[in-house]
């Protein structure tokens, strides 16, 4: 089957979540299928970049986009009825140029990652497939209460739009597919029940398990896009409410926040105890470095990568029962649970007082979690899912 991917974000380097699971998502389903990617990019992507991904792809188009584009789509965005996590991506210019390669290509599918694509396949004459990945809405809606006052309305005015938005593009598509049942049930779609939940999978192989030692530079550590702010969020409140009351126990205990794009105020938590490595050009070495994994995640959505990776290479892990509800793992067996900075710190305490128990809970998280999380067996159930749909007849 020849299937064309629409993608918000060239997909590598693997630095967001987004990019990680369309990433492997292509490089499983070019096994069976033809693929041919069509990705957004306000960067300018370097062959090298387009050279890997052609690995996988038989063509890769990178089509433009400005950010100052945004600029033009605000009145839109205040009197329209799209969001602006979908117009921020969308342009006349280029859905005229999406078209034009979608009729010369003709694909026997059209696969949209992310709400952010869908206005551009949407209306194309092929068989469609939507990937939510995350359910938006209820993701900006827990960013409301946090934002700046004035700021309030617009959060609320793009979680209401997003949440109908979700629901109109099911009508325009075959398939529809999310992350995590939690995501499935915030959806708020009337057919949820047709829409299909496939997980993030884990390279178990690339991230391999290593038992702790007392030679780890770090005793706890957080990773993830710090850019991202719920991300941010979790690294000021692990440095500045978590650590300190750790500190008070193990005075000489070290943390750190390790993962691309930090802003200023993430930048800022560095001091003789803490360290912000940015961009690591192999992730890895902050997992082996860490004795103990602290994600205090409050108002991200979808599945969180980095909790699976740190149980995949041997790191034991504190988060919240929100973040551990995508995931499924027991708490006190396989993982542990916190919501307060007290809690957070007790935790992380215990499991380093405690270097059996962190030594089980590595195992089983290991043994009994990460057996469900394969990117083969996902993207399988994602390949028949595609061919299942019979509407080729359909195409110009």
């Amino acid at each position: 089957m020849k299937l064309m991917i629409l993608s918000s974000r060239f997909p590598y380097p693997l630095e967001k979540g987004d990019k990680l699971r369309l990433y492997h998502q292509i490089r499983g389903l070019s096994r069976t299928h033809e693929v041919v990617l069509l990705a957004l990019s306000e960067h300018q992507i370097s062959q090298e970049h387009q050279d890997h991904l052609l690995q996988f792809c038989k063509k890769v188009y990178v089509i433009p986009i400005s950010k100052w584009n945004f600029l033009s789509q605000l009145t839109n965005g205040l009197f329209g009825s799209r969001p602006f996590q979908v117009l921020y991506f969308y342009h006349n210019r280029v859905k005229r140029k999406i078209k034009e390669i979608a009729l010369v290509e003709n694909p026997d599918h059209v696969f949209c990652q992310l709400i952010r694509t869908t206005e551009y396949g949407r209306n194309l004459p092929f068989a469609k497939t939507v990937d939510y990945m995350d359910a938006f809405s209820n993701g900006m809606a827990k960013r409301v209460t946090k934002a700046p006052a004035i700021l309030r309305p617009f959060y609320k005015m793009e979680t209401n739009k997003l949440a109908e938005y979700e629901k109109d593009i099911y009508k325009d598509f075959d398939n529809h597919i999310i992350i995590s049942a939690q995501d499935k049930e915030l959806l708020g779609v009337n057919y949820n029940a047709e829409i299909r939940v496939l997980p993030n999978g884990i390279d178990q192989e690339y991230f391999s398990f290593k038992e702790r030692n007392e030679n780890c530079t770090y005793d706890y550590i957080f990773i993830g896009n710090m850019g991202y702010l719920p991300n941010i969020e979790a690294a000021i409140f692990i440095a500045k409410r978590v650590m300190p009351q750790i500190w008070m126990k193990f005075p000489d205990a070290k943390l750190l926040i390790a993962g691309a794009r930090p802003t200023a105020s993430v930048k800022a938590l560095e001091n003789d105890k803490i360290s912000v490595s940015g961009w690591m050009e192999d992730i890895r070495d902050a997992y082996y470095n860490g004795k103990i994994f602290i994600a205090p995640l409050f108002t991200g959505i979808g599945q969180q990568n980095k909790i699976l990776e740190a149980m995949s290479t041997g790191v034991p892990c504190i988060t919240t029962k929100m973040v551990n509800n995508a995931i499924g793992a027991v708490n006190g067996e396989s993982i542990l649970i916190a919501e307060t900075a007290a809690d957070f710190a007790n935790q992380a305490i215990k499991l380093r007082m405690n270097q059996q128990l962190a030594k089980s809970i590595a195992l089983q998280a290991k043994e009994k979690i990460l057996s469900k999380y394969h990117w083969e067996q996902h993207v399988n159930q994602l390949s028949e899912i595609l061919t299942s749909t019979k509407d080729f007849d359909i195409r110009p």
